[in-house]
């Protein structure tokens, strides 16, 4: 944890791990972290918030977090990379379920990338989807900077 998280006494690390782990409701994590509390949770919530070494602990946590997420993302493009190329050494034998199950892999690393959704501006800045054609080279592009990756 972050140095600001540290300096924290324990029911106000309580009340910052709360709010990150709720989906920031401050009124739900100062309920959680003083239940013993007579004060209003809405007012003391947000009080808390307006506190620097609690932003601080908050912002630390969410950086961390997101930074937990990408490296996660990247691990299961990876993951599903290396299945993709088993795969693709077993379908090049003839092994037909190889070739289902490649696919599906495909489909699964397209929705978690987000490559089949891609959108581009183009000449006249307007937005417009991926024709089919270049939807396929995008993914056979892709495919070879995961492989390289």
């Amino acid at each position: 944890m972050s140095t600001a998280f540290n300096k924290l006494s324990d029911k106000r690390k309580a009340f910052v791990l709360k709010y990150c782990r709720n989906g920031f409701n401050a009124s739900q994590a100062y309920k959680e972290a003083y239940p013993d509390s007579k004060v209003g949770w809405d007012g003391s919530g947000s009080r808390l918030l307006a506190n620097v070494s609690i932003k601080q602990a908050i912002s630390d946590i969410s950086a961390e977090n997101q930074e937990i997420v990408k490296h996660s993302f990247e691990e299961a493009c990876k993951m599903l990379q290396q299945r993709i190329d088993y795969l693709q050494a077993q379908a090049e034998k003839g092994n037909i379920q190889a070739i289902q199950a490649q696919t599906a892999l495909i489909r699964e690393l397209n929705d978690i990338s987000g490559l089949h959704k891609q959108r581009f501006v183009d000449e006249t800045e307007q937005q417009r989807e991926l024709t089919e054609s270049e939807e396929l080279e995008a993914r056979r592009i892709a495919s070879i900077r995961l492989r390289t990756g």
